[in-house]
């Protein structure tokens, strides 16, 4: 698990993929690999399961 944290606005970001360019939800800032963080704390590891969670919840209500 990654996490990257947009410049911008602060934001923290978490996902699986090490490699693609990920875009801030919040204010659009294009959140490159370099920007890569390993997620070594257990508060930032529940962040992680936390979000994973609300996409998993985001995809089911869209597939209705």
């Amino acid at each position: 698990m990654i996490k990257r944290k947009c410049p911008l606005c602060r934001k923290e970001h978490f996902s699986a993929v090490e490699e693609d360019v990920w875009n801030c939800d919040n204010c659009g800032y294009n959140l490159t690999p370099g920007m890569n963080e390993s997620i070594h704390s257990r508060k930032n590891m529940n962040k992680a399961k936390i979000n994973a969670a609300k996409v998993s919840v985001l995809e089911k209500e869209v597939s209705k």
